[in-house]
């Protein structure tokens, strides 16, 4: 057991008390120095109790791992990892009806909106305008953070035109998503005619 006596078997470190009684040294003596100093000195000591004493017990581990390196405390006590299959692919068939609701319920999960930082406004009980506009300049700030220096730039300089302009995402991906999103609204429509 590692902490039942001050002798362990951490590779850097033979004995527990010993080792602290010299971290709490340096730091008594850095009181005496500059506060710069003793922010370095406590710096330094923190990043060896962590390297140390931390890293060497709270290693995280593959699976792998743990059987290369532990197989003899794997086979005494009998335990095994299950053996990982590849994963199957199913592929579900729709009729047109189940399908039309399929494709119904995906276009209405797409309009859904993320509003992680304005829980507020979606309280049944009516909040006073103050705390309305707060959760409202809440979720524009934390949307503005996310913004590139050019439009934040053009934001500040109230260049609306420009921010319009960089607002277009010119990248493959986009244009291969929003041809994507309207093959699907074509494909929508078709399957709403086969069921009308």
């Amino acid at each position: 057991m590692l902490f039942q006596s001050s002798k362990t078997t951490l590779p850097e470190i033979n004995d527990l008390e010993k080792f602290f009684a010299g971290i709490k040294y340096k730091i008594k003596q850095a009181k005496d120095t500059s506060p710069e100093e003793y922010r370095k000195v406590i710096k330094e000591t923190s990043d060896e109790i962590r390297q140390k004493i931390l890293k060497p017990i709270m290693i995280r581990r593959t699976r792998k791992e743990i059987i290369e390196f532990y197989k003899k405390d794997l086979n005494n006590q009998g335990l095994v990892f299950p053996e990982v299959k590849a994963p199957e692919r199913i592929v579900y068939r729709f009729n047109s009806k189940t399908s039309a609701i399929f494709e119904y319920t995906i276009s209405l999960l797409k309009t859904f909106n993320y509003y992680r930082y304005t829980p507020l406004l979606f309280l049944k009980t009516s909040l006073s305008e103050f705390e309305n506009q707060q959760q409202r300049n809440i979720h524009r700030e934390k949307q503005i953070q996310g913004w590139s220096h050019a439009k934040k730039k053009a934001l500040i300089e109230k260049n609306y035109n420009k921010l319009h302009e960089l607002a277009v995402c010119k990248n493959e991906s986009n244009f291969e998503n929003f041809i994507s999103a309207t093959l699907n609204e074509r494909d929508k429509a078709l399957l709403n005619e086969q069921v009308d």
